[in-house]
């Protein structure tokens, strides 16, 4: 089997098997990489002598241990919000000093000891504000699927990157959708987990933050092992539960309409045949309520998430950035946490009766490049928020939720299942289930089958 075909954790295996060295295959990614990221602006850094003498420190520890985490060696990237010591951090926009930061950032400390290789760091939307990758400091981060097609975002370059084979799964962050959205749009399973799973990645104390880590891959096992290497717990939790087994008898809510409109009908019929697909297997499915919102809502909550950051020149952003920002400046921290504590209740009446949520995860296909490039920042955000509207709630909420593709169009379609907070190895054991009901783990996009 190529290399292209195996999974994460079947690299992984190789490896410790002596079947592959670990500089064969980061030099084979690496090789990936230079061929495929000038037309889909992945990456927006490649640390090729740095990633090639951490691969042979991996050789090393290989040819002397036997018990090593189980993505040991196998090579990753960080998306270009988070810090990398001895790496450059943009965070997508011209508006930050250089920043080469002398440590790692939380969710990246957390990831070190897993002894993955990274290769670089991956685009992302200025300061991860929109659903697509379009910054000013590079070109638009291509999806793999269709090249005239966003990624997606905020975690486009990640998305991308597993989807053309670049890379066999990544790291990525979740505020609003920025997970689950771009891998509903390249064919991808993500998990955004249930809030404090991940640390934090910036010491932030906020007991309910919105945005938080987790892993974009091709499976639903390489997403639940790159979870652990994330998570505070370090247990193995998530990949046991992706490989449980069995199936509780659950009570499903399906739910086709988000806040602000309907999935299409392509998308509404991902949803319901997985909803049959789990009633086959034992579940009841019920229709969840619509719940109740607006972008006006959500925007004072997110604006204010985003003056968080340091060392901006606001002159420098995006059009789009500073208008989200205005609307943080004139709230309170207080007051933010008071319209986020309003919206949570609200939403999770959405999961009362279920057990598990069914939803489509985006409403409609990935977008064309530069649709919401138009220069008028409402009407690109208000655009762009549609994509968002069935994600954004269990950020809100803090529940965990994943997005898993449907075999069912030529485009990509995610399915985005949500569970109560904390029921996160649930989530993972459904989505495995349903995942092996579809002939998953999923292939890469057609032009980049190639080995």
């Amino acid at each position: 089997m190529s290399i292209l075909q195996q999974s994460a954790l079947s690299l992984a295996q190789s490896l410790r098997q002596r079947k592959l060295s670990c500089r064969e295959l980061s030099q084979f990614f690496l090789q990936r990489i230079e061929k495929h990221n000038p037309e889909l602006q992945a990456f927006v850094s490649v640390w090729r002598h740095r990633a090639m003498l951490a691969a042979a420190r991996r050789d090393a520890m290989l040819r002397l241990k036997n018990e090593l985490p189980p993505l040991f060696g196998v090579p990753t990237g960080i998306k270009d919000l988070h810090l990398v010591r001895g790496g450059r951090t943009r965070m997508g926009s011209g508006a930050f000093y250089p920043i080469i930061s002398p440590i790692d950032d939380r969710v990246v400390a957390s990831m070190r000891p897993e002894g993955m290789v990274f290769l670089g760091k991956l685009s992302t939307s200025e300061m991860g504000v929109m659903p697509v990758t379009e910054p000013d400091i590079h070109p638009p981060t291509r999806n793999p699927w269709d090249l005239e097609r966003n990624a997606g975002g905020s975690s486009g370059g990640s998305a991308a990157a597993v989807a053309a084979g670049l890379l066999p799964l990544a790291h990525g962050s979740d505020g609003a959708g920025s997970i689950r959205i771009p891998s509903a749009n390249c064919g991808l399973v993500g998990i955004k987990p249930s809030r404090h799973v991940v640390p934090s990645a910036f010491w932030d104390p906020d007991p309910k933050i919105m945005y938080t880590s987790g892993p974009i891959a091709r499976g639903v096992e390489d997403a639940a092992a790159l979870l652990d290497a994330m998570s505070a717990a370090k247990d193995g939790r998530y990949l046991r539960a992706a490989r449980q087994g069995s199936l509780p008898k659950l009570r499903i809510g399906l739910c086709t309409q988000s806040p602000i409109g309907a999935a299409d009908a392509a998308h509404a019929a991902a949803a319901e045949q997985m909803a049959k697909s789990l009633e086959a297997l034992g579940c009841s499915i019920g229709d969840a309520a619509t719940p109740d919102g607006s972008v006006e809502e959500f925007l004072p909550i997110y604006g204010r998430m985003f003056l968080a950051y340091p060392m901006i020149r606001w002159e420098r952003t995006q059009a789009v950035s500073r208008w989200v920002a205005e609307f943080g400046r004139g709230v309170s921290k207080e007051q933010a946490a008071e319209l986020q504590a309003r919206l949570s209740e609200r939403y999770l009446r959405f999961m009362e009766g279920f057990d598990l949520l069914i939803t489509p995860t985006t409403p409609e296909p990935a977008p064309k490049v530069g649709l919401f490039s138009t220069g008028n920042p409402r009407d690109d955000f208000h655009g762009a928020g549609r994509y968002g509207a069935f994600t954004a709630i269990f950020n809100i909420t803090g529940q965990p939720a994943i997005s898993i593709p449907s075999p069912s169009s030529a485009l990509p379609i995610g399915v985005q299942l949500a569970a109560p907070h904390g029921r996160d190895e649930l989530l993972i054991t459904v989505a495995r289930t349903l995942e092996q009901q579809l002939g998953g783990p999923f292939p890469l996009a057609p032009a980049y089958r190639d080995t």
